[in-house]
């Protein structure tokens, strides 16, 4: 029996639902799957304070320090961070007749960028049973600028740049999990700079040099949104 076109029609109508609910997506099921592309708290600020020691020879006694760092993270195990610290302590050099010479106070600023790289993250390559407690490495490179002060010795003549390249290396221990707000780390860092201080008498006799690398052992507190 031929059926009108009408009833063909209106049958292709009414099945047409439920062919398109029978075709769509499972959305609950690509919810279900995690997504890595999401990161959250991507911005940082760090406080941070530390022991500064200044080189072997003693010539700068050590000091206490701090600065501030902003952060971002570009990828779960990479972040990318700018900083400026600041440290003042005294300088002293020992003489060729093994007298021991004044040579006034240091301030010394550290503006630089680095990278943090959080190893237990790296697309999981360590296995790392304590996501609340992560090593990381530290690298980067920057810009000292030196200022003395209170010079006590006018026979001496100081030479050499205010300003120099740092470049900067180290590693540290983070305490909490990757998406808290609030973090707590210890840092070990190591700073090689490029304007070491040239000292001599008004005669240029006995020169000297005062290296000024310094390594740092110091706490922070991030605060992430």
């Amino acid at each position: 029996m031929r059926l009108p076109r009408i009833t063909v029609l209106l049958f292709a109508i009414a099945a047409s639902p439920a062919l398109a609910i029978d075709s769509a997506p499972d959305e609950s099921a690509e919810d279900d799957t995690e997504d890595d592309s999401y990161i959250p708290n991507r911005f940082a600020i760090t406080a941070h304070g530390e022991w500064a020691h200044f080189n072997q020879h003693r010539d700068v006694d050590d000091t206490g320090g701090g600065g501030l760092r902003i952060g971002f993270r570009a990828n779960r195990w990479m972040e990318i961070e700018v900083g400026a610290d600041v440290y003042q302590t005294d300088m002293s050099l020992e003489s060729y007749n093994g007298t021991t010479t004044d040579l006034g106070r240091l301030r010394f600023y550290a503006f630089y960028a680095e990278l943090r790289i959080d190893i237990t993250n790296v697309d999981k390559i360590i296995p790392w049973p304590w996501p609340w407690c992560r090593p990381l490495i530290i690298g980067g490179a920057g810009f000292g600028v030196r200022d003395l002060t209170d010079e006590a010795e006018p026979a001496l003549k100081l030479r050499g740049r205010r300003g120099g390249v740092i470049v900067r290396g180290g590693g540290a221990i983070e305490f909490g999990a990757p998406d808290s707000r609030v973090t707590f780390g210890v840092e070990w860092i190591y700073n090689w700079v490029g304007n070491d201080i040239h000292v001599s008498e008004v005669l240029d006799e006995y020169p000297s040099k005062v290296n000024l690398d310094y390594w740092t052992l110091g706490v922070y507190v991030v605060l992430r949104f």
